[in-house]
């Protein structure tokens, strides 16, 4: 998968706790993500992913109207204050096992590792996220769910997690994010 745009718009200056100061020019920005899949029964698979981001700066002249750093909103306001680029990247293994009767197990792990700021590794600004769940059929069309979701952001990191129009909240720089989920899934 392979995801790009160029000189997207400005976003306004702004304050946080977190961050202090932060303003974002223009940006050029990519996206690369690579999977590969391995399906040990009909319905069984064990993926690998790596991705990969980058974004520079278009027009930035000043301390403080450079970027943003756009995958760890908490990291250290050495990230944010400065024009210049940012990369990040990572991977996840996942497991999809088929444990029979309607019972499907499924985990991941996945690592973010540090961010680089104009080519500088920034300390401390990765993670780890864990996730451990099951889903049981109850017809062909309807399933239930439940699972365990787990980020453990390192002590310049913030990440989270989001999706399906919900956030578990602003996460902290170094906090670490736990969310369980339990659910009802039916196909139409």
């Amino acid at each position: 998968d392979n995801q790009s745009s160029k000189n997207s718009a400005a976003i306004a200056a702004s304050t946080t706790a977190n961050t202090g100061s932060v303003g974002v020019t223009n940006f050029d920005r990519s996206s690369n993500k690579l999977g590969l899949a391995f399906k040990y029964t009909p319905t069984s698979l064990v993926s690998v992913q790596y991705w990969q981001k980058s974004r520079t700066d278009v027009g930035a002249t000043t301390a403080g109207t450079g970027y943003v750093t756009p995958w760890s909103a908490g990291a250290t306001a050495a990230n944010v204050t400065s024009k210049g680029d940012a990369k990040d990247s990572g991977y996840a293994f996942v497991v999809k096992h088929d444990l029979g009767g309607g019972l499907m197990a499924h985990g991941q792990y996945s690592k973010a590792n540090n961010i680089k700021a104009s080519g500088v590794e920034q300390a401390n600004t990765g993670a780890h996220a864990y996730t451990l769940g099951a889903t049981y059929s109850l017809s062909k069309r309807t399933h239930v769910f439940g699972s365990y979701h787990m980020i453990k952001n390192q002590a310049n990191a913030a990440y989270n997690m989001t999706g399906g129009n919900y956030a578990s909240g602003t996460s902290r720089t170094g906090a670490d994010v736990k969310m369980m989920a339990v659910g009802m899934i039916h196909n139409f």
